[in-house]
Formats: C-alpha cells, structure tokens, sequence
C-alpha cells in the first residue's frame, strides 16, 4: 500500500486532535499551544495513576527503584504475607 501525503495530513491532524482533546479534558486548557501543528510534535500524556501504572517505573537511578508490580505480582505478595502471618500466629499458639 502506497502512502500519499494525504494519508499522513490525515493521520498528523487525526494525532494532534487527539493531543488537543487530552490537553483540554486533563490540564482544562483551551489553548495549550498557539500552533494547531504543535500538538502533533509533542508527547502529551496524562501522569495520572490510572496511566502511569501501565508503565514499569523504576526511577531515574539505579539507587531509588519504584517498581509498579503487576497483579499476579501483588496476589504472591498477599499470600506471602498472609503465610508469614500463619506462621507467625501458629508459633506464638505453640508457645503458649
């Protein structure tokens, strides 16, 4: 498939209108920038939870990681500590 450069106009303005619509709804700005063409250029995201949770972050250095586990990641963890918790609680039980 060959691509005209009115496909990409297309694409370019369908982008820029999709950043336009994210600036408007999430930083309730009308004109965010002066230059309709800008808003294709720029990575416009939101850094909101619900999005930022998607991405792994592990921090900018190597001695401050935060890491955003998955789900199967956080049903081991509650396990893991619901089995330290038996344990715990059976060892105190014996000892009395």
């Amino acid at each position: 498939m060959n691509k005209n450069r009115a496909y990409y106009r297309y694409q370019h303005k369908k982008h820029a209108l999709r950043h336009k619509r994210i600036t408007e709804e999430v930083y309730q700005e009308k004109d965010y920038f002066n230059n309709f063409n800008k808003y294709d250029t720029f990575k416009i995201h939101c850094s909101c939870p619900l999005c930022s949770a998607k991405t792994n972050n592990k921090g900018k250095h190597s001695s401050s990681p935060s890491f955003n586990p998955s789900i199967s990641d956080i049903r081991k963890i509650e396990q893991m500590d619901m089995q330290e918790q038996d344990f715990t609680s059976s060892a105190i039980v014996d000892a009395l």
